[in-house]
């Protein structure tokens, strides 16, 4: 029976809209949250690009480079354990994942290996001038088979509130 509940974070955002949305759900449904938190190999690539203009064409080091990753992948664990006292405080089992890679066959794989009905993806909430810019592109979500899917956008001033749950 699929009664487990994915919620995949995507890196920089933390979610309270679609975090209260997946505990609704698995305390309904019954079975456990699985918190994915996406880390992003293109993110620590654009801030290193950033950083390669600050420093007027300087290549960034390896070094550099790998504390970024190691600093997405701390402040992705300690969402994780914010999220799983949280998720304790209501009574959920929560299985925290970090995973790098493509969004679609992490989330693929972990719907297989963790049995999940229902996910709940978290999308940033776009500013007025984004979303008006790209009206002409269309998005497309991922479809898994056997497994419904919903879409949640936060806002940047959205995170956890423990108080909340």
């Amino acid at each position: 029976m699929n009664d487990n509940v994915l919620l995949v974070v995507p890196p920089g955002v933390k979610p309270r809209i679609g975090f209260e949305h997946a505990l609704e759900r698995v305390v309904e449904k019954g079975g456990k949250l699985i918190a994915l938190a996406i880390l992003d190999p293109r993110e620590t690539a654009r801030i290193a690009a950033r950083l390669d203009s600050a420093f007027m064409g300087e290549r960034v080091g390896d070094r550099v480079m790998a504390a970024l990753s190691r600093e997405q992948s701390v402040r992705a664990e300690s969402l994780l354990d914010e999220m799983a006292k949280c998720a304790a405080k209501a009574g959920v089992e929560m299985v925290p994942l970090v995973e790098s890679g493509d969004t679609g066959e992490v989330c693929d794989k972990a719907i297989r290996e963790h049995d999940v009905g229902y996910a709940v993806l978290i999308a940033e909430r776009q500013s007025w001038l984004t979303r008006l810019l790209s009206r002409s592109s269309s998005v497309k979500i991922p479809s898994f088979e056997g497994c419904e899917i919903k879409v949640v956008e936060e806002a940047d001033d959205d995170g956890i509130d423990p108080d909340r749950v």
